[in-house]
C-alpha cells in the first residue's frame, strides 16, 4: 500500500482493520498474514503518520485488544524513533503516556484486561522514562510513591464496609501498577540495544542510572511528600485537584 496519500484518519481505519484482523481467530491464514503485513510497513512510515494512528488506537475506545496493539505500537516507536520526533511530538507523547497511566490507576479491579492493559502502561510510561532521562524519573517517582494504599490502613480483625473493601481492591491495583512501572524502568536500565540512538538514549539512561541509584532511603521518602510533579515540563496530576 501507498500510505504517502493515506489521510491520517483513513490509516487509522486501514490500521484498526489489521489489528483486528490479526487478532481475530477467524481469519483465514492469507488474512492474516496480509494483515501483518501491513502493520509492519505502517511501522516504517513517517513518524508524522505513526503518532495519531496510534493515539487513535489508544484513545478510540474499540476494546482492550485495539488498545494494547496502540499502546504496543507506541513503546516500539519511543524505543526505536525517539530522537525522530519533534520537541513537540516527544511532549504530545508524554503527556499521552501520563494520562494513560492515571486512567490505568483508577482502572475498576473487575475491568476486563486490566492486568494487560496495567501492564502495558506501566511499560509504556516507562519507555517514556527511559528516553528522557533523569528530569522524567524525578517527575514521575513522587507520584508513582503517592499512589494511595487504602488496604495498609485498614486494621485487623475490623470488619471492612463494602465501600472500603472496593477501595482496598482499587488500591492494591494502583500500587500495582507503580510496581510496574518501577520494574519495567530498572529492566531498561540494564538493556543495551539502542536502535541506532545510542548517543541521545545512552546519555539519557547514564543520567537515569545515576538519579535512581540515588534516589533510595530518606531522599525517596522526601520525594513523595511533594506536591505536583511533572514530567518534561506536563502536571502530572489525577484531576482531582491536589493529591
Amino acid at each position: 500500500m501507498n500510505f504517502q496519500f493515506l489521510k491520517p484518519e483513513d490509516c487509522t481505519a486501514y490500521l484498526t482493520s489489521a489489528v483486528s484482523a490479526s487478532q481475530n481467530p477467524s481469519t483465514t491464514t492469507q488474512q492474516r498474514s496480509e494483515a501483518i503485513s501491513f502493520i509492519e510497513q505502517f511501522k516504517r512510515q513517517n513518524v508524522s503518520l505513526i503518532l495519531p494512528a496510534c493515539a487513535n488506537l489508544v484513545l478510540q475506545g474499540q476494546g482492550a485488544g485495539i488498545k494494547l496493539a496502540g499502546l504496543q505500537l507506541f513503546i516500539e516507536l519511543i524505543k526505536g524513533r525517539w530522537v525522530e520526533l519533534n520537541a513537540e511530538q516527544q511532549e504530545s507523547t508524554t503527556s499521552l503516556a501520563l494520562s494513560q497511566l492515571l486512567e490505568a490507576a483508577n482502572l475498576p479491579h473487575n475491568y476486563a484486561g486490566a492486568y494487560a492493559l496495567r501492564s502495558k502502561i506501566a511499560e509504556l510510561v516507562a519507555s517514556v522514562v527511559r528516553a528522557c532521562g533523569a528530569e522524567a524519573y524525578n517527575g514521575l517517582l513522587p507520584r508513582l510513591l503517592a499512589l494511595p494504599d487504602i488496604a495498609s490502613q485498614h486494621q485487623p480483625g475490623t470488619a471492612m464496609s463494602p465501600a472500603a473493601a472496593a477501595a482496598a481492591r482499587e488500591s492494591a491495583g494502583q500500587v500495582e501498577l507503580a510496581c510496574r512501572v518501577l520494574h519495567f524502568i530498572s529492566e531498561d536500565l540494564t538493556q543495551f540495544e539502542f536502535a541506532g540512538n545510542e548517543d541521545i538514549l545512552s546519555h539519557a539512561n547514564r543520567s537515569l542510572k545515576v538519579e535512581a541509584a540515588g534516589s533510595g532511603g530518606d531522599k525517596t521518602r522526601s520525594m513523595s511528600n511533594n506536591g505536583g510533579s511533572s514530567v518534561m515540563g506536563l502536571e502530572l496530576t489525577d484531576g482531582s485537584g491536589g493529591d
